[in-house]
């Protein structure tokens, strides 16, 4: 009897260890995959940890590359970020996302409030979002075609972002500075989920509003800059960036 049991758990054990990693891997590849379909650029994760129990799961390192024409090393690398999700809705086309966490995320922002790998990225993911959107509402999609899964999300936590910028404007320098903290609810709902492009796109829309107020908060008091030219221009890139989105959000 002592034996089975031992058998038992080891076996439980197995096969604990191989979803647990297992599901991580092939998260992971999902996300190298799918991701650069909608930044159409490199997108990368170091680590996925998946908990299928609890429907929890933890990704490390992930990182996009910048759109073509720029030259930093990254647009973006997060430290982590946790998701805690409603396990039972993964069997339907709606997943629901009680909690998504992303923190201590690294922006470099290369170029100024006109033209930037910022702005580069918001045009595309954009207008990866308008089609989405468009497909969904006509039902673009056949028959005989698997619908795509949509996301209801109850909450988003964007802590600890810090962005390095370089730009023509400042000569040759570079300066670094935080960003404040964000907290957005209800980004799709369960009887309509958004696209992952649309839930990118929400989440773009004040981080990058608040990247740019901090950007201008930071080097306008630097030597040698026109303080409200440079508040102007701010404002122009963040009216650009949500003219940009197509009403998809307007709220």
């Amino acid at each position: 009897m002592k034996r089975l049991l031992t058998i038992l758990v080891v076996g439980i054990f197995i096969v604990g260890s191989v979803l647990f990693f297992g599901l991580g891997f092939i998260v992971k590849a999902a996300i190298e995959n799918v991701a650069p379909q909608i930044t159409k650029t490199d997108v990368s994760v170091a680590n996925v940890i998946m908990s299928p129990l609890s429907g929890v799961a933890k990704i490390k390192g992930l990182t996009i590359g910048n759109p073509e024409g720029y030259t930093s090393d990254h647009l973006l690398q997060v430290g982590s970020i946790s998701v805690k999700l409603d396990v039972a809705s993964l069997m339907s086309d709606n997943i629901v996302v009680n909690e998504l966490r992303i923190e201590d995320a690294e922006v470099i922002y290369e170029g100024d409030f006109q033209n930037s790998n910022l702005k580069a990225l918001q045009k595309t993911v954009g207008g990866e979002a308008s089609s989405s959107a468009a497909s969904t509402n006509s039902g673009a999609a056949s028959a005989s075609s698997q619908p795509a899964k949509t996301f209801a999300i109850e909450q988003i936590y964007i802590n600890g972002t810090k962005v390095n910028y370089s730009s023509p404007l400042l000569a040759g320098k570079d300066v670094s500075f935080e960003v404040s903290n964000i907290h957005l609810e209800n980004v799709g709902t369960k009887d309509k989920g958004a696209t992952a492009a649309e839930v990118v796109n929400k989440i773009m829309v004040p981080l990058f509003n608040n990247i740019y107020k901090a950007a201008t908060g930071t080097i306008k008091g630097l030597k040698g800059f026109n303080a409200d030219s440079l508040s102007n221009k701010a404002e122009d890139a963040v009216k650009s960036l949500k003219k940009g989105l197509g009403g998809l959000f307007s709220n």
